[in-house]
């Protein structure tokens, strides 16, 4: 008997005959207080409204990836540093 690698029947009595799934998944690699310390990206989209009694879904740390300043009356200068400030990250409450 021999069996598709050529080997006698002696040798695949001996061999293990078992099928083996291995499974790997990506491990992160965070410092080990990172969620307190920094806490984590939600990737959340919504709309910060900052008026006198602010009244938003997001509260504490918020920094942005994208900002679309609308019905907003600034200079071109005030709107940069409004992008620039939201971008390094502001508190709000």
């Amino acid at each position: 008997m021999l069996n598709s690698n050529g080997a006698g029947g002696t040798v695949t009595t001996l061999t293990d005959t078992s099928c083996y799934l291995i499974i790997e998944r990506p491990q992160w690699n965070n410092p080990q207080h990172y969620g307190r310390l920094f806490g984590y990206p939600s990737d959340v989209g919504g709309t910060i409204n900052m008026s006198s009694d602010f009244s938003g879904p997001f509260e504490g740390f918020l920094s942005v990836r994208q900002i679309e300043l609308e019905n907003i009356t600034a200079t071109i200068a005030e709107r940069d540093e409004i992008t620039q400030l939201l971008k390094a990250g502001v508190y709000v409450s």
